[in-house]
């Protein structure tokens, strides 16, 4: 699978693409008859892709569309001069969002346009005085100004937490499963007449480590060479289809790539891969410390349920907090404390690095020596929870009594 993850990842967006640039569309065109007792509507809705629409005076077409050989029927009324306007449409089958949407935009584009011409207003005139507005934001840095973007900063904050949230949980849930497999096996039993409890667990929590740096390693390697094949198969087969060519000649042309790579590459690269390999491995470190102590404890999954969710429920609730906050007060002061905590800040610190100015690196270094002191204080609780755990058979842990596995002495 370590090999495997990257080709099917490529291969899971080379189809997802290839089904949105060639969408599958039914041959039949939906047939529409629209009763419009008022005439107000009269001739004025276009056809649209795969939509017909045919205008219908009898009221009897209302409940005997279907025997007339139509997919719906579209009811409209005289608009009242309130700003919302309600239209009904009966039909065989459900329409899909967009066939619903495009007909919503073609009624309020007819409404629009006639009360534009009650009004009296030019409505060419009135396009041309639209202004489209393009913030072109930059980031005074020593008094030099560099390219900068917060959509494009949000998104690469967001994306490394997203990454540090979910291989923590995975690999940290690997060393629980395993160490209580171990347990229920009895295996443990054999293992521990060669080595101490401590070192038992270390070894379990630092060689998932390993492998799983190694296995992201492989994964970022392989991943770039599997999507750089898929993207070239796909610019291949975008420019031999018409219907592709034409959804990117529609796009705007904005230079938009460019400008993400200008910005990427003015954030502080070395600093942002050096945070996200620490929080990693000091985040997973933390966590799995954590989830041994709980895989030690427990004799069946029954009781991991129990015993899961305090542990995880920091970190969850951190992701979201820190998803929303990241958005609307990257620099605010609950985020600081967020990452300040070593429960949230492997994952609130990512988000927030791609914000930070030189003179609030001092935040970076202090949050990552909290992260570690508490890492040493929670091998350190962990490991005399383990070391009693371990060999515990057939009683039910509750905390009360892994509150008094903490001070047994031996």
């Amino acid at each position: 699978m370590t090999f495997l993850t990257p080709i099917l990842v490529a291969l899971f967006y080379g189809v997802v693409f290839y089904i949105i640039l060639h969408p599958h569309r039914s041959d039949k065109d939906k047939q529409i008859a629209v009763f419009d007792k008022s005439g107000y509507f009269s001739n004025k809705l276009n056809n649209g892709d795969h939509i017909n629409f045919t205008y219908i005076n009898s009221e009897n077409v209302k409940i005997n569309f279907d025997e007339m050989g139509f997919d719906g029927c579209l009811i409209l009324n005289w608009p009242d001069s309130s700003k919302k306007f309600q239209a009904e449409i009966l039909t065989k089958e459900s329409l899909s969002i967009a066939e619903q949407g495009y007909i919503e935009r073609t009624i309020e584009e007819i409404i629009y346009t006639e009360n534009l011409k009650e009004l009296n207003v030019n409505q060419e005139s009135l396009k041309n005085a639209h202004v489209r507005v393009s913030l072109n934001s930059k980031k005074m840095e020593h008094g030099i100004a560099k390219e900068s973007s917060s959509g494009v900063t949000t998104g690469i904050g967001i994306a490394t937490s997203v990454l540090i949230y979910f291989f923590i949980f995975i690999y940290g849930s690997q060393v629980m499963r395993g160490v209580m497999e171990e347990k229920t096996n009895r295996i443990v039993e054999v293992i521990i007449s060669s080595v101490k409890p401590f070192e038992l667990m270390m070894g379990k929590i630092l060689g998932i480590a390993l492998v799983a740096l190694t296995q992201m390693a492989l994964w970022v390697i392989l991943s770039t060479i599997a999507t750089g094949v898929v993207g070239n198969l796909m610019g291949t087969s975008m420019q031999s289809g018409g219907q592709a060519q034409q959804l990117f000649q529609a796009a705007p042309q904005g230079g938009s790539e460019l400008d993400f790579l200008k910005i990427f590459a003015s954030l502080n690269l070395g600093l942002l891969g050096f945070s996200f390999i620490f929080y990693f491995i000091f985040g997973y470190l933390f966590y799995a410390a954590l989830f041994a102590a709980i895989g030690s404890a427990v004799d069946s999954e029954t009781e991991l349920q129990q015993f899961t969710l305090p542990v995880t429920l920091p970190l969850v609730f951190s992701f979201i907090l820190t998803i929303s906050l990241i958005q609307s007060d990257p620099n605010g002061s609950t985020l600081f404390w967020i990452s300040m905590l070593p429960f949230s800040s492997p994952v609130a610190m990512m988000a927030r690095i791609p914000f930070l100015e030189a003179e609030n690196y001092w935040q970076l270094g202090l949050s990552m020596f909290v992260l570690v002191l508490s890492f040493i204080g929670t091998v350190w609780l962990a490991a005399r929870i383990y070391r009693t755990g371990i060999l515990m058979y057939g009683k039910k842990a509750s905390w009360k009594e892994i509150y008094k596995w903490l001070f047994y002495k031996g």
